[in-house]
């Protein structure tokens, strides 16, 4: 069984050879969150093995699978498995087996605080692929999606499965097109101010519905800026 120190070396010579460039831990921190030390030590062999989260970002890093990246015995580019096992998911398609892809959450930026209230102004400082904090998108997802907490009550729900409490993260994709019913957040179109809120259709219509009864509807002026696909909330 390979070490990690061996693969980490075998990630940093590929990584120079696509990119052309010298490695650099401290930007491997800051897109894994964690401390440049902490790269140094999976670097030399001081760390024997990664896990949780640094693991993921890790091996999304290098883009390859979490298991390899570790000194495991399992395919070293992330997805597809090239071998066949009892335990594997296989399916048939028109007459051809094929390894059902392994999905590895992507690392996203979380932007900010968003609003289930009113309109709240909001600033998106951060170059792409940086934010305040990291979070790991649990459904598949565009390079362009961000990470928003939610804060208020407007958008939980005493009825149905569908509910977003204060402290709910949610993941919010830029590339996937609004339908009716869709949650979204929605900006006023020319201002800097941004809400959480269902999309609905109604004919000609469209206005921002929160799924707290108390709240109003929204109609004023607003695009789209993304739909949610994912959300977390911390069960206590």
């Amino acid at each position: 069984m390979a070490t990690l120190v061996e693969r980490f070396a075998e990630c940093v010579s590929d990584w120079e050879k696509f990119t052309g460039q010298k490695f650099n831990a401290a930007d491997m921190a800051r897109k894994c969150g964690v401390k440049r030390a902490t790269v140094a030590n999976w670097k030399n062999g001081v760390a024997k093995s990664i896990s949780g989260a640094p693991l993921i970002a890790a091996a999304e890093y290098f883009n390859v699978s979490p298991g390899w990246l570790n000194g495991g015995s399992v395919p070293k580019n992330k997805g597809i498995s090239t071998e066949r096992k009892p335990s594997d998911d296989l399916s048939e398609i028109e007459g051809n087996n094929f390894h059902q892809q392994r999905f590895i959450p992507k690392m996203v930026p979380r932007i900010s605080t968003v609003s289930a209230g009113p309109w709240t102004e909001i600033a998106d400082n951060h170059p792409p692929g940086f934010g305040e904090d990291i979070d790991f998108c649990p459904v598949p997802c565009s390079d362009g999606t961000v990470s928003f907490v939610v804060s208020g009550d407007s958008m939980t729900s005493p009825y149905g499965p569908d509910t977003f409490p204060h402290g709910t993260t949610i993941f919010v994709d830029p590339n996937v097109l609004p339908e009716n019913g869709s949650f979204v957040i929605a900006k006023v179109n020319g201002e800097a101010e941004v809400t959480f809120k269902q999309f609905v259709v109604d004919g000609p219509r469209r206005f921002l519905r929160p799924l707290n009864s108390i709240y109003p509807l929204i109609s004023d002026e607003f695009r789209v800026l993304g739909v949610v696909v994912a959300s977390q909330r911390l069960h206590r």
